[in-house]
């Protein structure tokens, strides 16, 4: 069976097949999202907090794991707004929370990661004046780069520990 969806701004190809049954397949991934709810404490005061005025707050991590999954969904699949706030009505919709644990768009969730800290430490260094125009350039240096590195818990799984010279042991044609 084929669909396609489509309206002014959106056009889909979905294939269904016929031998599953949707509504099963629906009601599976629904009690999921029920689990998962059901394992999420929120703060009403967290979200409030940040929805605050104070744009110098800066935040260690995100309030649950379904905010920082959904955050995650977004900025790997490109999302856009409109999508991203799809899947919070989605989730709000089916969810047994009588506070949702996610933000009430996605631009308050872009806005809340802008306010996150950041373990990088950037230098600001000015390169140029140019028309009364200050040119900077903001880089890392290399000491932090390999302390970010070596933060990381499972990083010795993926290193090289052994030399092995690859010229002699790989022909070159």
């Amino acid at each position: 069976m084929f669909f396609e969806l489509e309206d002014n701004t959106y056009s889909k190809n979905l294939e269904v097949d016929p031998n599953i049954n949707i509504l099963d397949e629906f009601e599976n991934t629904l009690q999921g999202y029920r689990e998962l709810s059901d394992n999420m404490s929120v703060s009403a005061d967290y979200f409030e907090d940040m929805l605050s005025d104070d744009e110098n707050h800066k935040y260690d991590e995100f309030s649950n794991e379904a905010y920082a999954d959904l955050m995650i969904l977004v900025t790997k699949y490109k999302l856009s707004n409109a999508g991203g706030n799809a899947i919070i009505s989605f989730f709000n919709k089916y969810s047994n929370h009588s506070k949702s644990p996610l933000p009430k768009n996605i631009k308050q969730g872009k806005l809340f990661m802008n306010n996150m800290k950041s373990n990088l430490s950037y230098k600001k260094t000015k390169v140029l004046d140019y028309d009364n125009t200050e040119y900077f350039l903001y880089h890392m240096p290399l000491m932090s780069c390999i302390q970010n590195i070596l933060e990381i818990s499972d990083i010795s799984q993926t290193f090289a520990l052994e030399y092995e010279e690859l010229y002699k042991t790989t022909k070159v044609y």
